[in-house]
């Protein structure tokens, strides 16, 4: 008997989830299955089918199948298993021409995805709709694409690479080989008194505040990378650095990891080709913050509730 399999086609930096068709209503038998719920409410005291784990959006999951949903742009990766489920991530071919909205799915291999509908959700946004244990599956997903699309070609040779293993790739001309490249990057909580630093980048897309952030660079300690990042965005010498947590950040490829630190001399300065405001806040005047599920909004909330000093 072939193995289901919970499938993860991804397209432009979004995960196609699956939903009942609107005119129909999904049944306990339905072949979907995604993050489990997060209060009582959301099941509405309805006793679940054996394939299905509901959330609180009951109508999107993800596909739990024996063959992919929608045809494959490439080839398939495994990123990991939930609740004793092979998971697996692909390029979709599929191309939403209105992701917000629901859509019939293309014909596929499984003939259980061809009556469901068929909705593209960013992956900034997915966590939401399908937790985080399976939002971390998929971010995996996407990171194994873009390692994917960039290393078809050799960098020594510029010959074609085949795969080797699950994560490396190997040049049949001059045996080069590659490996999925994950750039970290620092974030820093910097506390004087009873305040902390909060900036808001050129880049940011949202009108919020985080966090001082910063790439390393080669030859670079972490901590020397904390010390240099905030010199340089602010103005401003830190000490006292302290390890908090990491995480992985598909937007490509990278790792965020965290410190807290602590204001030994200096005023703000700001490196206005970065950063558009900043100032130091009490917890009662936060501002407006990065999305729950982000390392920074972690590390902020921690130190709101008197966690982190």
């Amino acid at each position: 008997m072939l193995e289901k399999r919970l499938w993860f086609p991804l397209y432009n930096g979004k995960l196609l989830l699956f939903g009942p068709r609107l005119a129909c209503l999904a049944g306990e038998d339905s072949p979907l299955l995604s993050g489990k719920t997060q209060s009582k409410d959301a099941l509405n005291g309805e006793t679940q089918g054996k394939n299905t784990v509901r959330t609180k959006r009951d109508d999107l999951r993800v596909f739990a199948g024996i063959a992919p949903p929608v045809p494959a742009a490439g080839m398939l990766h495994a990123v990991g298993e939930y609740d004793g489920m092979p998971c697996v991530a692909y390029a979709a071919a599929h191309d939403p021409d209105a992701p917000d909205e629901p859509q019939p799915c293309d014909p596929s291999s499984d003939p259980e995805a061809a009556d469901l509908d068929c909705v593209a959700v960013s992956l900034r946004a997915v966590h939401a709709v399908i937790g985080m244990e399976l939002y971390g599956i998929a971010g995996r997903g996407e990171q194994m694409l873009f390692w994917d699309k960039r290393s078809r070609h050799c960098s020594v040779c510029g010959g074609q690479t085949e795969l080797a293993a699950p994560i490396c790739k190997r040049c049949p001309a001059c045996g080069n080989e590659m490996y999925p490249v994950v750039t970290p990057a620092v974030l820093v909580l910097v506390r004087r008194d009873d305040r902390i630093l909060l900036v808001r980048g050129r880049e940011f897309t949202r009108p919020f505040f985080s966090l001082v952030a910063g790439f390393v660079e080669p030859g670079e300690t972490l901590e020397e990378c904390v010390i240099r990042e905030v010199l340089e965005e602010t103005g401003l010498t830190v000490g006292n650095v302290r390890y908090f947590q990491s995480q992985p950040w598909p937007f490509p490829s990278n790792l965020m990891i965290g410190f807290t630190v602590d204001w030994v001399s200096g005023e703000l300065s700001l490196q206005e080709d970065e950063l558009l405001a900043g100032a130091f806040y009490a917890r009662a005047e936060l501002p407006a913050l990065p999305n729950p599920f982000s390392l920074a909004r972690r590390m902020i909330d921690d130190w709101a509730h008197g966690a982190c000093g």
